[in-house]
């Protein structure tokens, strides 16, 4: 699996398997989001 954009909310990353993600996906861009329920970006995106 291979994605090209992570979107991801903040606290995510003060728990280990965040971090390790995060590590182990740093070349892909991370987008911030508030709510994983309502990913504005790809409400756009048909």
């Amino acid at each position: 699996m291979f994605p090209e954009k992570i979107f991801y909310e903040p606290p995510v990353l003060h728990y280990e398997l965040g971090k390790q993600l995060q590590e182990k996906f740093a070349h892909i861009p991370w987008i911030a989001i508030e709510n994983h329920n309502n990913i504005e970006e790809l409400r756009k995106n048909p």
